[in-house]
């Protein structure tokens, strides 16, 4: 059997993350212990079991459910004004998701949303798919971002300049620990309706 992608939350919070990975095999006599992200031999800790001829089993005190559809649903867009549908820089052009890319070493998500001059939002790693709140501002250049982001032992200011033109990225610094470094960050498109749906193929009836 292979586990695809897997991610454990821990109990007492729940937007962080004690284990996560990919593509694991599991054969039959071996489990697979969640918390750890390892693979165990039967009655050794295993949250699952495979057992003969492949088939997936829960052990004492686990739970399996099937799910319809993606398990963490992207949030429906909210209403904003478009980024190029008018010159210079509106608070809200900081508004939406960016995948941003820190120092060619870590990689995640922000989703931002803006109140006035307030920024707020969560930042969704990529490795671990931890979450962590974010909060912050529009400095005195419209086009400049003033960002904390509370990580679980640390925070990360953020210095951020929003491209002027297209307002399809920014970049700027990151600093943690006393420790400073550049990151760079691409707005995600949002598909329309009309652009997600699969065009009809030309081919004739058979």
């Amino acid at each position: 059997m292979l586990i695809e992608r897997f991610v454990t939350y821990r109990g007492d919070r729940q937007n962080l993350t004690t284990s996560s990975g990919k593509d694991v095999m599991l054969f039959p006599g071996f489990g697979f212990n969640f918390d750890i992200g390892q693979v165990v031999p039967e009655g050794q800790g295993e949250d699952i079991l495979c057992g003969p001829e492949g088939v997936l089993n829960p052990a004492d005190g686990a739970k399996l459910f099937g799910l319809h559809g993606p398990a963490t649903p992207e949030p429906e867009p909210r209403d904003r004004p478009d980024p190029k549908s008018h010159p210079g820089v509106l608070p809200t052009d900081f508004a939406g998701s960016w995948h941003v890319r820190i120092d060619g070493r870590w990689e995640g998500r922000w989703e931002l949303d803006v109140d006035g001059r307030q920024i707020f939002g969560r930042f969704i790693s990529g490795e671990t798919q931890s979450v962590y709140e974010i909060s912050g501002r529009i400095a005195a250049r419209p086009h400049n971002a003033k960002l904390n982001i509370a990580l679980v032992n640390a925070e990360q200011t953020v210095d951020a300049y929003l491209w002027t033109k297209d307002k399809a990225a920014m970049a700027g610094t990151i600093t943690m620990a006393g420790r400073k470094l550049g990151f760079y960050a691409t707005r995600v498109a949002v598909k329309t309706e009309a652009e997600s749906k699969t065009p009809e193929s030309d081919s004739p009836e058979k």
